[in-house]
């Protein structure tokens, strides 16, 4: 499951309410997953992901991997499978999140 582009229930940091988001899964925890989320703001924090980063399947859009805003969902709040990128890409990743973590 890891480097998985997923679409998932993501809940607001408050609980109040939950939307629709596609994430990477980083790490797979039995029942649990911890991921990144998505978004094709492209000023946002983090590094770019395009199709050309995919082992298979699409993005809609060129968007960008929110980094260090991590998450842990559970399994259940998963929808639906998106694609996978590439491994080159998902070390560049970890790489940066382990740099704005100073792992």
């Amino acid at each position: 499951m890891v480097g998985k582009v997923l679409l998932a229930n993501v809940y607001f940091t408050d609980l109040s309410s939950y939307k629709i988001r596609p994430i990477i899964v980083i790490k797979d925890m039995k029942e649990d997953i911890l991921c990144l989320p998505l978004t094709t703001n492209l000023s946002a924090k983090g590094t770019k992901i395009c199709n050309d980063d995919m082992e298979y399947g699409n993005l809609k859009k060129t968007s960008v991997v929110i980094i260090p805003k991590i998450l842990i969902l559970h399994k259940s709040a998963l929808l639906k499978e998106i694609g996978k990128i590439k491994a080159k890409k998902l070390i560049d990743i970890k790489n940066l999140l382990c740099q704005e973590m100073e792992c």
